[in-house]
């Protein structure tokens, strides 16, 4: 063989393995992102995190009105759901109550809802039942000072064949300890009263004291298991000695 064929032939040969080598770098370093992009996996922004509802937050504070919180939304989880006492989350009806100042109708969930009632040194709360029952609360009877409710009221629910289903509504109550400033923060005391939700009664079960540790929890996990508790006289429940 001529000595220029036989180098034209090498020449060749190498070209043809420098291509071979330069398509497998290629797809050797596209293999990890075809991977990854596989996943579907979405990054979350940092500040997206750290704006979520964090899972159990304060009772009828933060939520806005008709929010979910939960951690896990499976069927047999509980979850809260907020309605809030403000002039979005109820309306103003008409009534001729002697003493009251103020009847608004609230937003509620599943077929409830709420009634909120205000007097000259109290407000309480009534609640509607599925078919229009209005069935009354008294959380005035707390105590004869002023005593007024917080921004929102916490339903804890459960959602049943696609529909929520409310268990309990957990609700907070400051009572003034100051008759000459009743409405000084910082002498007053701030309860969170429960309530049962059930066929057969709508009712307050139990009464947290602001010294008790956890408050806000104390008060879901007792909301989580009233359903068969007895009806409680609120009056009675923040003032047992007088029993």
């Amino acid at each position: 063989m001529e000595l220029p064929i036989l180098l034209n032939r090498i020449k060749v040969v190498k070209v043809f393995s420098l291509f071979v080598f330069f398509v497998t770098a290629i797809s050797c370093g596209a293999g990890p992102a075809v991977e990854k992009a596989s996943t579907g996996k979405k990054e979350t922004p940092p500040e997206a995190v750290a704006n979520s509802p964090t899972p159990g937050e304060v009772v009828a504070d933060n939520p806005t009105s008709g929010q979910v919180v939960a951690g896990n939304s499976a069927p047999d989880k509980i979850e809260s759901i907020y309605t809030s006492f403000g002039d979005k989350g109820c309306k103003e009806v008409e009534t001729d109550e002697e003493g009251l100042l103020y009847r608004g109708e609230c937003e509620g969930v599943g077929d409830y809802k709420l009634i909120l009632l205000e007097s000259e040194h109290h407000q309480s709360l009534n609640v509607v039942a599925p078919g229009g029952r209005e069935l009354e609360l008294d959380l005035y009877k707390i105590s004869v000072s002023t005593a007024w409710l917080g921004e929102k009221a916490e339903w804890r629910v459960r959602r049943e064949g696609g529909k929520v289903k409310p268990l309990a509504l957990i609700v907070r109550i400051n009572v003034s300890q100051d008759p000459n400033d009743p409405y000084n923060s910082d002498k007053n005391k701030s309860y969170l009263a429960v309530a049962k939700i059930t066929d057969e009664a709508v009712c307050v079960t139990d009464l947290v004291e602001p010294s008790v540790k956890n408050q806000n929890e104390k008060a879901r996990q007792l909301a989580d298991a009233s359903a068969g508790k007895p009806c409680q006289d609120i009056g009675q429940l923040a003032h047992p000695s007088a029993k």
